[in-house]
């Protein structure tokens, strides 16, 4: 679900020169609804050719202070998708332009896809995950509080609404600030989820 208050980045790819590669990958990256400590960037890479393992690498700009890069592992089959979530830690400069970069890296640690989001960390604003685990969602949605903000531990955060289901409640969970379960049957959970 992105909603008004996420910042989605869908642009054009900047690719390596190998001209084969370079348009088989699609990298799509949103920033998720964040606590006061991080940053939480979802990832989606689409892979529209051959079968391709390697490294996903996430870098956010150096004036952010983030102490290297973050590398995930992944096994693209043809004409498959995965999303995956990482967690940026905050203590960010004002004055960098908040840019993010996105690398596939294959086996070899060649740059298949490379793609930098700009101000993508620095358009954020300041929110709360709310996840909200129900048959009735659209009867919740007004717990966003129509964009007002919500004062939690010293700051004025707005609400961002995330729709969960059973698919995707393991995924999502770690993201969320706040809980919302109603009107659902959490039988249809595994005991890890339930707890």
């Amino acid at each position: 679900m992105t909603s008004e208050m996420s910042v989605r980045a869908d642009r054009s790819d900047t690719l390596s020169d190998n001209a084969q590669e370079t348009s088989v990958f699609r990298i799509e990256a949103e920033l998720l609804a964040s606590d006061t400590d991080t940053y939480n960037i979802q990832v989606n890479v689409k892979n529209g050719g051959a079968d391709w393992e390697g490294i996903v690498r996430v870098s956010a700009d150096e004036a952010y202070r983030v102490p290297g890069v973050y590398d995930t592992t992944l096994s693209l089959p043809k004409n498959s998708e995965k999303q995956f979530t990482v967690k940026i830690p905050k203590g960010a400069s004002d004055s960098s332009d908040g840019s993010v970069r996105i690398m596939l890296l294959d086996k070899k640690n060649k740059v298949v896809a490379d793609k930098t989001l700009k101000r993508f960390l620095s358009d954020q604003m300041q929110n709360l995950s709310m996840g909200i685990l129900s048959d009735s969602y659209d009867s919740l949605t007004y717990l966003d509080m129509g964009g007002l903000g919500l004062y939690y531990y010293g700051s004025n955060m707005s609400v961002k609404l995330v729709e969960l289901n059973k698919d995707n409640f393991a995924d999502m969970l770690d993201s969320l600030t706040l809980l919302v379960v109603d009107d659902y049957n959490t039988d249809v959970l595994t005991e890890d989820e339930r707890k």
